[in-house]
């Protein structure tokens, strides 16, 4: 039995084959036949490949998140910022989060008047 579920779900509800998911990625056929059997699991990188690919999160591929609606492209450009802060220091970590949490606080308090 399969470690990702929501993988296959998704491919189905695409109506995308394993052989095109296979040829559009990169991704090989065996890769993708051991995913669907349960022998291994996708690696961070090639998670983030599917996920570009199918317009859905990580998380919602793990399981992790149960919004099955997709990524918009201001969505993913958010989550791309989001993986780009990992390299930053604690501190600048810090700051960015509050020059986002700033903006977003901004951006609702407008929206309220």
């Amino acid at each position: 039995m399969t470690k990702i579920p929501k993988l296959f779900e998704e491919l189905e509800k695409q109506k995308i084959t394993p052989a095109k998911l296979s040829a559009d990625t990169g991704i090989s056929p065996g890769n993708i036949s051991d995913w669907k059997s349960g022998r291994s699991k996708p690696s961070a990188a090639k998670l983030a490949i599917l996920s570009q690919y199918l317009n859905v999160s990580t998380d919602y591929l793990l399981g992790t998140e149960t919004s099955e609606e997709p990524l918009d492209e201001t969505d993913q450009q958010i989550l791309m910022l989001a993986r780009k802060s990992r390299v930053l220091s604690p501190e600048d970590k810090e700051k960015f989060m509050n020059v986002l949490k700033g903006s977003v606080d901004a951006f609702l308090d407008k929206e309220k008047k």
